[in-house]
């Protein structure tokens, strides 16, 4: 993935890396229907296609990881402007280094857009090719929807669990009818 990592050692990112484009004409290393048409050409031009569900999942955890830990740094970074401990820097040297992140930021997310894309398409394939795939895929999505909203509590948690339920219970149903 072309040196996407982050500074853990020394908890900063000053040197948080934000891609260029290279070359217009450079070729895409991804198949024309995996290219999402609104993100930049060097997404596809200098990350190479997953070869595999897995490889791509393990691509999409990383990024995800190395986006809340941009999003962590940010913060660490603004408490300490405002409290005035740690790194002592002026708030044009902070406002700048702000706007690195969010740029690294910006990059990763476009990444991670890319290979959930790819991750998806995939995923449809290699479950359309199996007779009780469609069947578990669904059930995997009403257990993913759960995880997540297990993971993030939201202030209506127990109504957001109560629709997950629904859909389960509506998608049963379509089977005993």
């Amino acid at each position: 993935m072309n040196n996407l990592e982050t500074s853990y050692e020394r908890n900063s990112a000053d040197t948080i890396p934000v891609y260029r484009p290279k070359d217009k004409d450079q070729p895409m290393l991804w198949a024309t229907e995996y290219i999402i048409s609104n993100l930049p050409p060097w997404v596809y031009q200098q990350n190479e296609e997953p070869k595999s569900i897995h490889e791509c999942d393990a691509v999409i955890c990383k990024l995800e990881h190395t986006i809340e830990d941009i999003e962590l740094q940010i913060h660490i970074r603004d408490f300490e402007l405002e409290t005035g401990t740690g790194r002592q820097q002026s708030k044009y040297e902070h406002d700048k280094w702000v706007a690195q992140a969010l740029r690294a930021k910006q990059t990763h997310k476009y990444l991670l857009s890319a290979y959930k894309y790819w991750r998806i398409i995939n995923t449809q394939k290699a479950v359309a090719s199996t007779p009780t795939g469609g069947i578990a895929y669904k059930l995997c999505g009403f257990l993913t929807d759960m995880c997540d909203v297990l993971i993030k509590e939201p202030a209506n948690f127990e109504e957001e669990l109560e629709a997950i339920k629904q859909k389960i219970e509506d998608y049963a149903e379509f089977f005993v009818q």
